[in-house]
């Protein structure tokens, strides 16, 4: 609800802000092109655009943090809250496996983010229509995509993380430091010229990339996201087997 809320209130502020477009240049301005490049923007006056300015919020601030702690929350819950709560023992009480109770919550929280993913997607779109923002339908569903996929590997990364170790905390603070290291090296990326290169190891970096998403269209960062998700399950499906646990 949170993130459809953002996205509807960012769409209704649209229209005003951009009968003020002298005022925003000059806001632009006063600022380092190195900031907007932390947002994926590589030239400020793309924030100038309905596109650029939505994705600003939906897609990479507010719509991003709040995916990111719904998913990581998700993840953290499931192995590690469940047997910090001393459920876990008794789900593994019965015929299902390790291997088969990982899957199936991972199962689950690739459902859930899909939901939340469609629900965004088609309030995007009813927004789109209704105010005439002039967005294509493929950039609203590849910009959905990329920050779902983006939610879905840090989901993952904190479930791999809490069946590995057992510890709630863990599953919270891996997936957060992987997250804030992320953003800084996509930030210093941009402005020292050393680390570059180091951009393209940042999770943050495969879906923002250089230019708002909602400009950008279909890219390959979003499976780069995808096939991380899919190794971190497969590390913690082989952690979790190998654990010693009192069950």
């Amino acid at each position: 609800l949170g993130l459809c809320g953002i996205a509807v209130l960012t769409m209704l502020f649209w229209p005003t802000l951009s009968r003020s477009m002298s005022d925003l240049e000059a806001i632009i301005a006063m600022f380092p092109r190195e900031l907007f490049a932390v947002f994926g923007m590589a030239e400020p006056k793309d924030l100038m655009t309905a596109g650029g300015f939505i994705s600003s919020r939906v897609y990479a601030s507010v719509g991003l943090v709040l995916m990111l702690a719904f998913s990581i929350s998700m993840g953290a819950a499931s192995i590690a809250g469940e047997e910090r709560r001393g459920t876990l023992e008794l789900q593994l009480a019965t015929p299902l496996t390790r291997r088969r109770l990982l899957l199936e919550v991972f199962a689950a929280m690739l459902t859930l983010i899909a939901m939340l993913g469609m629900a965004l997607c088609l309030v995007m779109a009813l927004g789109n229509a209704v105010i005439g923002l002039e967005l294509s339908g493929a950039s609203i569903v590849a910009a959905t995509l990329g920050l779902a996929l983006t939610g879905l590997f840090f989901g993952a990364l904190a479930l791999a993380s809490g069946a590995a170790t057992g510890s709630n905390g863990m599953a919270r603070g891996v997936p957060v430091a992987v997250a804030i290291g992320g953003i800084l090296l996509n930030a210093l990326g941009t402005v020292v010229a050393a680390l570059a290169p180091l951009r393209y190891l940042s999770p943050i970096y495969w879906f923002l990339g250089d230019s708002p998403p909602l400009l950008r269209g279909f890219s390959a960062g979003p499976l780069l996201l995808l096939a991380a998700a899919l190794v971190a399950v497969g590390i913690g499906i082989v952690a979790f087997e190998r654990r010693n646990l009192a069950c």
